[in-house]
């Protein structure tokens, strides 16, 4: 079991790692609006409510972590001395994740040198520091002052705590883009903007960039100190170490990524590395294989592994449990010991029904995608769902229909279902 402090995005993108890997992990956050962004799972659990260092060693007691992981924000400075603290104390291995630094033109130790440089200068102000430290803001005029905080109770208090009206209080919930930081510091016309410096995860970027799109001072409050510790791909791979290897399969449905259900392209976003056959590999930029021979599947996710790589998915046409490679693959990677998570997708025979407004459900369901074709069949069902390898094989197969003596059967034909040129006919076969 493993220790995770952080309600920030990189501690939300830990606990998905945690439960990707079935990595027991209890996730500490300060805040119920940290709990509310985190999902608890089988193997994620969370614990809400601000500890200090003695209720820390309390905790570590009775969980005994194998190591405890601190993906606090880079500006809470206490709350890392006193994980760290602990840890050393204990003789648990401490483990900080570290946001890239980022740089601005206007840089401050502390909110106090912020505002005493805002009593000189005229223009309202978009404070982005959150409300823990916003009544340091108290020395300013009031009606200067537009607050972006977190949507919960405390947060609003503190504001109404400061004197800010209503419409001066901007409570919602991130993360923001260029586009509606530079709408907001126009929307109230702020020449300034306060921030921490708090790297690319916390949207440092977007904030710079919408100041010099609308001619704002950017207002930085520097890190406290120079931190060191490992970055967060770094984190995700501490985690992984040791656990079984565990390949994603996903049923990619009839094709059209429209049809992909959320927990598919979740997998498929977040994938290192993917195989399947080529219309398949629907995401450019990540390491790819073309196959769907089990053999050479398992070989190069095995290689995949040794190369660090964790989060591999096997893409399969429409669904895992309909005339799908799927059992094949299962039997490798049971061989091998590793595990499999599997995503249904929706079957082309699903797909097809619906469309011709039919159900499938009192169907007699064949495939004649390159086997033995048992014409007998379709003399003995009313109705048949067939799958066929397409193009030249289907007008093979219907001349081997007609020379059965079933010529003025009536046949529904469906081509590159789900695509832009899909095609649905009907005829005589």
């Amino acid at each position: 079991m493993i220790i995770i402090f952080g309600g920030t995005s990189e501690g939300r993108q830990l606990a998905k790692v945690c439960d990707f890997g079935k990595v027991e992990a209890k996730i500490c956050v300060a805040t119920e609006y940290g709990s509310d962004v985190l999902k608890e799972s089988q193997y994620v659990k969370i614990c809400q409510g601000r500890m200090d260092a003695a209720e820390m060693a309390t905790f570590f007691a009775k969980e005994r972590p194998r190591f405890v992981m601190d993906a606090t924000h880079p500006h809470a400075k206490e709350v890392t001395e006193n994980i760290k603290a602990v840890c050393k104390q204990m003789n648990i291995e401490y483990l900080r994740i570290v946001r890239e630094a980022e740089s601005s033109e206007h840089c401050f130790t502390n909110i106090e040198e912020v505002v005493d440089y805002l009593k000189n200068q005229d223009g309202n102000v978009l404070v982005a520091t959150g409300s823990k430290e916003l009544l340091k803001y108290d020395l300013l005029d009031k009606k200067r002052i537009y607050a972006r905080v977190l949507p919960t109770k405390d947060s609003i208090e503190t504001c109404l705590c400061l004197g800010l009206e209503n419409s001066h209080i901007l409570a919602m919930q991130g993360p923001f883009s260029e586009n509606m930081n530079a709408a907001m510091l126009e929307q109230y016309h702020c020449k300034f903007l306060v921030t921490k410096e708090s790297g690319k995860a916390g949207g440092f970027e977007e904030k710079i960039r919408a100041c010099e799109k609308v001619g704002a001072k950017s207002l930085v409050i520097a890190r406290p100190t120079k931190e060191e510790g490992i970055c967060l791909f770094e984190a995700e791979r501490r985690i992984l170490e040791g656990t079984t290897p565990c390949v994603s399969i996903v049923g990619i449905g009839p094709g059209d990524e429209r049809y992909l259900p959320d927990r598919a392209k979740s997998l498929i976003d977040e994938a290192e590395a993917i195989v399947g056959a080529k219309r398949m590999l629907i995401r450019k930029g990540v390491k790819s294989l073309i196959s769907y021979r089990p053999d050479e599947i398992m070989a190069w996710l095995e290689n995949c592994y040794r190369q660090g790589i964790r989060k591999m998915v096997c893409l399969m046409s429409g669904d895992t449990g309909f005339f799908s490679g799927t059992n094949k693959l299962l039997e490798k990677l049971e061989e091998k010991g590793w595990r499999a998570e599997v995503i249904p997708g929706i079957s082309s025979i699903s797909y097809f029904a619906s469309k011709c407004k039919v159900s499938w459900g009192d169907a007699k369901i064949l495939s004649f995608h390159g086997e033995a074709k048992e014409l007998e069949v379709l003399e003995e069902n009313r109705k048949i769902f067939a799958i066929t390898s397409g193009g030249e094989k289907n007008r093979e197969l219907m001349e081997e229909v007609c020379a059965f003596g079933l010529g003025k059967l009536r046949v529904t034909v469906g081509e590159d279902l789900s695509y832009p040129n899909e095609k649905i006919f009907s005829d005589t076969v």
